[in-house]
């Protein structure tokens, strides 16, 4: 069985932390993402991480975690669990937190 890699942009998140002067000023962050498979996906796991200095760091509690449960029919906002079918397009919702253990990080604006 080979398994497909649905890879999301988070642009979304990127934008909410470099509005913020610091990381640990942002409490949390949301994200919506429309997303239309090329394949039938059986499941899909949620990939969050910083990378500084080189360093990918995960996102504690969210990195890895199934992400099933965070997608919704695009036509009409139904939950639409896994597997997900090719060509139908797809909402991915979810909020992840910005805990206090995060180091703190300066955006250069």
């Amino acid at each position: 069985m080979t398994k497909a890699i649905v890879t999301l942009a988070v642009c979304a998140l990127l934008v909410a932390l470099a509005s913020a002067t610091r990381v640990n000023e942002c409490k949390s962050v949301q994200i919506v993402q429309r997303f239309t498979p090329n394949r039938d996906v059986q499941s899909i796991k949620t990939a969050v991480y910083a990378t500084i200095l080189g360093v990918p760091l995960p996102f504690i509690g969210v990195d890895g975690t199934d992400a099933c449960g965070k997608v919704f029919n695009a036509a009409d906002g139904s939950p639409a669990p896994c597997p997900l079918k090719k060509g139908v397009e797809y909402v991915y919702k979810n909020e992840f937190p910005i805990l206090p253990v995060y180091p703190t990080v300066s955006f250069l604006q």
